[in-house]
């Protein structure tokens, strides 16, 4: 059990240490630089199988955003309308 704990705890400071160094990578990095990586995750995304299913799994997230906020929006009017005692939820 605290091998787990252990081993998610690592595995959330190894996420964070990349993505702060991924975000300051995209500060530090000439503009040139950031043009390049972006056409050859482009080239890879067209040439490759791995890319286009990457692609596609991308597109069904972004197109199902609208609902999923959605659903958050009415889970917080519910919560919210519990909170205030109220019989009917808004809508």
């Amino acid at each position: 059990m605290a091998q787990s704990r252990m081993r998610s705890a690592g595995s959330l400071i190894i996420s964070l240490i990349c993505a702060a160094g991924a975000i300051a990578l995209l500060i530090v990095a000439p503009w040139w630089l950031l043009l390049a990586a972006v056409l050859l995750l482009s080239l890879w995304t067209v040439a490759t199988r791995i890319g286009r299913q990457a692609w596609s799994v991308t597109e069904v997230g972004l197109a199902t955003i609208p609902q999923r906020l959605g659903a958050a929006g009415r889970k917080h009017d519910v919560i919210v309308a519990a909170a205030c005692h109220q019989t009917d939820p808004p809508r």
